[in-house]
């Protein structure tokens, strides 16, 4: 709802500067509504009507209107009138410009409000500005503003922030909010952008005092800020909507910064800086002034320094500090700050002597420690196994000395298992381990012997193939090892160059392995005799030991054992892979059509066996 004061302080707004005491005084003394006329008139009031106490408030008929004149003398008011004579021409060309109705549509459009003295909104603090009150207020946020300034510091600084600045306003954004005060500042680059934003992070109303109208962003890119700070908060300015700032506006608006709140809280200004200027305005109205201090290499911190040399503002260093120096005495207390503990604080002074006594390198006996810590011997020995037991000394060949603590930036290291000596019982224990793996290593090529004897009926089918010639010219088998210097794959059985080649249709299918149900009595039956032996080289006749059976780098100890030669046409008997006992094996001249076995090799098993390499199995006798 807009009064006609409303619209007169609007018309005000437009027609004088923001600040103007002399416009301040004129309504101080005639009322805004009074003042208009006079403006648009072209002539100032009777300076011999009565002066009413305030712009707002009814005439005061008590007939004593001295406390309401500029001046004691009565010639302090014709001096101020003839100055505002020389202002009311430039008055007058403004305020015939300006449409206040129409700036008070578009501020209500724009979600902006104009709040004058007399308003619930209104701060009363302001009024200790004087003729310097502004005459209105606009306002464009959802927090209301009286209410927010109840509890309120200011944070202002250098537009030219260094990190460390930035990062100190922030926090102190943050600790004022989160104790429940309303911060303060001027929404420029710098440390009042820093503070914003942290009592934003907050969830905590802040207040931006504009140097331009509500509905002009500047800086423009600090657009998403004040976008929040609506939110959250309200932007204030004096200046009616769609004015630009100006470097006197800066500086004007900085005074209601500082009446707004309790206290102004410097952070990072230069000797030249627009904080020092609110410092200056908070001294004025006697509020308090704080600053920050940093580096003395810093010129950003150099204003802070000379405010605190000349005692005209006190050092914080923390929210809770800053929240003491505004708040209420006895209830706004910051917690003391106290040294750490340490350990030492908890020993008598008897104990602490006694360990002052202790030598950090070699050692020294009780009596010498008893003598330098000036204590008795007795007391020297109780304090030193109570330091011991603590953990603050140690014994050595010397006596004690100080127990170093380990260093948290090279840590000792641990003793591994490399690093410590073998015990004598485990020395004796290695050879016996080691002669351990040489007998597994022995059963392991004992088994091995044994899978290869089963296959002997291979080898003699080999030795006949040795036999026969072979073509000159004709391609080695695959699988064969020479005993020349070609080179043959490992793992599989050797081949005399001689060895006849058989064809497909001799050759029968090599029997099975026989199985545990298959194997023969481990003794031949009674009444048997023992065959005679072959002379070497004959069929059934062992295979000589230096014939290579294998490759020499693949498997160097694999080698047949002799045994004794058994008569054509007679079973032999070779342990059998699984269960060691003696099974039957078919002489090598017969054949059969049972399963076949092949001849172990090492060719993998996505590449079959060439039918060439085949060997010829013998047939299996039925058992006895």
């Amino acid at each position: 709802m807009h009064t006609p004061d409303h619209e007169a302080r609007a018309a005000l707004m437009r027609a004088a500067d923001a600040g103007d005491t002399a416009m301040g005084r004129l309504v101080s003394h005639y009322g805004a509504v009074r003042t208009a006329e006079a403006v648009r008139a072209q002539r100032l009031p009777d300076p011999g009507d009565p002066l009413p106490a305030d712009g707002d408030h009814p005439r005061d008929h008590s007939g004593d209107h001295s406390r309401d004149r500029p001046g004691d003398h009565p010639g302090d008011l014709s001096h101020r009138l003839a100055t505002w004579h020389t202002r009311l021409a430039t008055w007058h060309a403004r305020l015939t410009a300006a449409d206040p109705a129409a700036d008070l549509a578009a501020g209500h459009q724009a979600g902006a409000r104009l709040v004058i003295p007399g308003d619930p909104e209104w701060p009363t603090q302001l009024d200790q500005l004087g003729p310097g009150r502004p005459l209105g207020l606009w306002l464009h946020g959802n927090a209301d503003l009286r209410f927010s300034c109840l509890r309120s510091a200011a944070v202002v600084g250098a537009r030219a922030a260094t990190p460390y600045g930035a990062h100190v306003a922030a926090q102190f954004g943050i600790g004022l909010s989160e104790s429940g005060w309303t911060v303060i500042s001027g929404g420029a680059i710098g440390i009042d952008a820093a503070a914003h934003r942290g009592a934003l992070a907050a969830d905590s109303p802040t207040v931006v005092v504009l140097a331009c109208g509500v509905d002009i962003p500047y800086p423009a890119e600090h657009q998403p800020l004040f976008a929040a700070a609506r939110d959250q908060g309200v932007l204030v300015s004096e200046c009616p909507p769609g004015v630009h700032p100006t470097r006197a506006r800066f500086l004007i608006r900085n005074r209601l910064i500082a009446a707004l709140s309790r206290g102004t809280a410097v952070i990072e200004a230069a000797l030249r800086s627009g904080a020092l200027n609110t410092a200056t305005h908070a001294l004025t109205l006697d509020r308090h002034l704080a600053v920050v201090p940093g580096p003395i290499t810093s010129a950003q911190s150099a204003g802070c320094h000379r405010l605190l040399r000349e005692q005209k503002a006190v050092c914080v260093t923390s929210p809770e500090e800053l929240i003491e120096l505004v708040g209420t005495i006895g209830d706004d207390l910051a917690p003391p700050q106290r040294a750490p503990a340490l350990p030492r604080d908890a020993l008598s002074l008897q104990t602490r002597a006694v360990l002052d006594a202790i030598p950090s390198r070699g050692g020294a006996g009780p009596a010498t420690i008893a003598v330098a810590a000036g204590v008795p011997l007795n007391t020297a020995l109780s304090a030193l196994g109570s330091l011991a037991a603590a953990g603050y000394v140690e014994r050595v060949p010397k006596g004690w000395r100080i127990r170093k603590a380990p260093s948290p930036v090279y840590p000792k290291a641990t003793p591994t298992a490399v690093d410590q000596p073998t015990p004598p019982s485990e020395q004796h224990a290695v050879p016996s381990e080691h002669h351990a793996s040489e007998h597994h290593a022995s059963e392991h090529h004992a088994s091995e012997h044994h899978a290869w004897g089963h296959h002997a009926s291979g080898q003699r089918a080999s030795e006949q193939r040795a036999a026969s010639p072979r073509p000159p010219g004709a391609p080695q088998e695959q699988g064969a090892i020479s005993t020349g210097p070609s080179s043959v794959p490992s793992g599989q059985p050797a081949v005399s160059p001689e060895s006849p080649r058989v064809p497909p249709e001799q050759r029968a299918a090599p029997p099975s392995v026989p199985s545990e149900r298959d194997a023969a009595p481990s003794e031949p039956p009674a009444g048997s005799a023992q065959p005679p032996a072959h002379p070497p080289g004959t069929p059934g006749s062992p295979v000589p030991s230096d014939r290579p059976l294998l490759d020499a780098s693949a498997t160097p100890e694999r080698t047949s054992p002799p045994r004794p030669a058994l008569p054509e046409g007679r079973p032999t008997l070779i342990p059998s892979p699984r269960t060691g006992s003696p099974a039957l094996t078919p002489p090598p001249n017969a054949s059969s059509q049972e399963d076949e076995t092949p001849l172990p090799s090492s060719t993998p098993a996505s590449q079959p066996c060439h039918p060439e390499n085949q060997m010829i199995p013998s047939p299996r006798p039925e058992p006895p």
